[in-house]
């Protein structure tokens, strides 16, 4: 099941790329992430980040990895554990007096999950949709100068 949601940022640059695509601040715009765990090391592909879900009452553990990353333009994280795979992409357009935010997600069940992706879809669109907005507002955020790089929790 995929989905796609686009914003605009009044003000934003691409270089804020960065710093909403690094999962180490997913909890601060998906408020379905209970926790994140990850090395100190800098973005870049190969980083990865261990991610604790909450979705329809129960925790899901999984792996994301940064598999893709054209500084201020365009990053690819994947996700996987044992019933999913998730890729997460977000681009970054400047447009005139700011950015466009193009956020992607295709979300893969394994076999036999996958036979429930129609009734499943309908349940991840509002999760979708409630993410999408938190991370507008934490670009947004960013972007008023509430920099959360040096505000982490």
């Amino acid at each position: 099941m995929q989905f796609r949601r686009s914003f605009f940022i009044l003000a934003g640059t691409p270089d804020i790329l960065e710093t909403i695509a690094d999962f180490k601040f997913l909890p601060e715009w998906d408020k379905s992430v209970l926790r994140v765990g990850t090395d100190l090391e800098a973005f870049r592909i190969g980083k990865q980040y261990a991610v604790t879900l909450l979705f329809e009452g129960k925790n899901f553990d999984m792996t994301y990895s940064i598999s893709e990353y054209k500084p201020n333009t365009y990053v690819e994280l994947i996700g996987l554990n044992d019933y999913v795979k998730a890729v997460d992409k977000i681009q970054v357009h400047a447009r005139d007096n700011g950015c466009v935010v193009t956020y992607d997600v295709n979300i893969m069940f394994k076999f036999p999950f996958w036979l429930l992706d129609p009734i499943l879809k309908y349940r991840f669109k509002p999760v979708v949709d409630e993410a999408v907005k938190g991370l507008k507002s934490f670009a947004e955020n960013i972007v008023n100068g509430n920099d959360y790089r040096f505000n982490q929790k």
